[in-house]
């Protein structure tokens, strides 16, 4: 039990030198420059995501516009599936057309992959296009940038 009297009263003494010195620290002009610096890095941070969501937005609108899978540079959209379908219907529908897809109960994995070559059954199937920024955009700053094709385009360049 002494370690422990002795620890705590050490880690006592610790924790007030600690706070002494951190007090300290905060009153030089030196720690103030570096608050300003997280104040400032935070900030832009916070810019930055909102601008790559607003590229990303603008991306899709150009797909959509155009079709176009590089519709700026220094952005690509990829084009995923998404298989929509209401559980208890699904299996249903399979253990009466598509049995092979039915064990015990319905393999949804198996469903999503074979959902476009199930004719009738109660499954939607969805395109969901989602915008990709390259991570290296440092050519967009020095290079001469190409006329986009449309205006949600030219926009994704500007953002």
């Amino acid at each position: 039990m002494h370690t422990v009297a002795r620890l705590r009263h050490e880690a006592g003494a610790m924790l007030v030198a600690e706070a002494k010195a951190e007090a300290a620290l905060k009153n030089t002009p030196e720690h103030r420059a570096y608050e300003v610096a997280q104040e400032r890095t935070a900030a832009t941070l916070a810019e930055l995501r909102h601008a790559e969501a607003a590229a990303r937005e603008l991306a899709v609108k150009a797909y959509a516009e155009t079709g176009s899978k590089k519709p700026a540079r220094g952005v690509k959209v990829a084009v995923y599936e998404r298989v929509l379908y209401d559980h208890d219907e699904a299996l249903a529908w399979c253990k009466a057309k598509a049995p092979a897809l039915v064990c015990e109960a319905l393999n949804e994995q198996a469903c999503r992959k074979t959902a476009l070559h199930l004719p009738g059954a109660p499954i939607e199937v969805t395109s969901d296009p989602r915008a990709r920024l390259d991570a290296d955009l440092g050519p967009l700053l020095t290079e001469a940038q190409e006329e986009p094709e449309t205006e949600a385009a030219a926009e994704a360049v500007r953002v």
